[in-house]
């Protein structure tokens, strides 16, 4: 889906932060995505994410294979925690993967889609 809802912010605290990527730690970087959807999800996908330092924040969809298929939002990493939409209608049935990118940094999470 290439249109992101963001419906809210507030701040940011580094103890919110998931460590599911070791160059989110090596980078000094401070990352938070987490998805507030059940998998396998019908519909639509809530993301809530953050990233404290300089720089854009950048949350992505890609498949298996690595193909972009979403960009859902693009925000400067200012440690507020915001939150975005993605419709998994618009893809065919599949594993995909939640991006959130910062600095060199990254964490993602799965997303499995089904119809």
């Amino acid at each position: 889906m290439s249109k992101t809802k963001a419906t809210g912010s507030r701040p940011y605290t580094p103890s919110n932060t998931i460590p599911t990527a070791s160059s989110a730690k090596a980078s000094g970087a401070s990352l938070l995505l987490e998805r507030s959807s059940s998998n396998p999800t019908r519909g639509i996908v809530a993301f809530r994410y953050a990233g404290q330092g300089s720089g854009q924040i950048q949350l992505r969809i890609y498949d298996l294979a690595g193909r972009l298929v979403a960009r859902v939002a693009e925000d400067p990493a200012d440690g507020l925690v915001r939150t975005a939409q993605w419709d998994s209608r618009l893809v065919a049935t599949g594993v995909y993967l939640a991006v959130l990118r910062s600095n060199g940094a990254l964490v993602s999470t799965k997303v499995v889609s089904v119809r």
